[in-house]
């Protein structure tokens, strides 16, 4: 992979700008760690400044966007509804999912009174579950109905929804963790594998955080193979770890795109008439 990425980037200065930039973006983020609609988004928006673009095909995109929009935005009144109307069902499937993330922060409150920094692994361990990646996928698995008896899958979360919640919390580090530290918050998962490999360089231990984040995509890649989740399920959970990266990889970059920002864009903005 470094030998492509290399020779890769040798080549960008000989190529067409165009060429150049794709290159850049997939080298950045590969297209299976991007979410797919927005991607469709920017595709469209590339597409449409093309001087050879064939405009049926650009106009059937567009009406698939929009069709996709007022499905979202359907379900979104839906989700609202089903919660009204069945809180208690909801609550007797989800409570231990909530309890879970409850214990996690409190976890972490205790590192933050005693000024104490864990493992890495304990702080990983922990921080899939305070991240909230379980009790969220929990909650699509109760609403998206694909699972017979998700109580029975609450006994101990699948691996899954742990991986991608380990991506989710690597990432929210390497985004937020300069943030956090000026504000005097816990350690981050970059402060526990510093200390714990005598680690010096920040930069470094980044590097070291985008590795295993790295290796985690290969285990989710492997876990999604399986059989025994539900394919919507699966999907669920590799968006989950998609979403991670596209928030989190410009770090701090105030100018970057916002949570809501991304929501704004593909829930309820149309695509523009050009």
């Amino acid at each position: 992979m470094e030998f492509s990425k290399a020779h890769l980037n040798d080549l960008r200065p000989y190529l067409s700008l165009e060429v150049s930039r794709n290159i850049g973006k997939a080298l950045t983020l590969p297209k299976h760690l991007r979410m797919a609609r927005l991607e469709a988004r920017n595709y469209m928006e590339e597409y449409s400044k093309s001087s050879n673009q064939i405009p049926a095909l650009l106009e059937l995109a567009k009406l698939d966007s929009d069709m996709i929009q007022s499905l979202h935005q359907r379900e979104l009144a839906e989700i609202c509804r089903i919660q009204k109307e069945h809180g208690l069902t909801v609550v007797s499937y989800l409570k231990r999912t909530w309890m879970d993330m409850f214990d996690a922060y409190l976890e972490e409150a205790k590192w933050f009174n005693s000024r104490y920094v864990p493992s890495f692994k304990t702080y990983l361990d922990n921080g899939a579950i305070s991240v909230g990646s379980c009790m969220a996928m929990m909650h699509a698995t109760f609403l998206i109905g694909d699972i017979k008896e998700p109580i029975s899958m609450m006994k101990s979360y699948p691996r899954l929804f742990i991986c991608s919640g380990e991506i989710l919390r690597l990432w929210d580090d390497l985004g937020t963790s300069t943030e956090e530290k000026e504000r005097g918050d816990n350690a981050s998962s970059i402060d526990c594998l510093m200390g714990e490999n005598n680690i010096l360089d920040e930069n470094e231990g980044r590097e070291h955080i985008r590795l295993l984040i790295r290796k985690l995509w290969q285990e989710l890649n492997g876990l999604a193979m399986s059989k025994t989740i539900p394919l919507s399920i699966v999907n669920a959970s590799l968006n989950m770890a998609r979403t991670a990266q596209v928030i989190y990889q410009h770090g701090d970059d105030k100018s970057a795109f916002t949570v809501d920002d991304y929501v704004q864009t593909l829930i309820f903005t149309s695509f523009p008439s050009h």
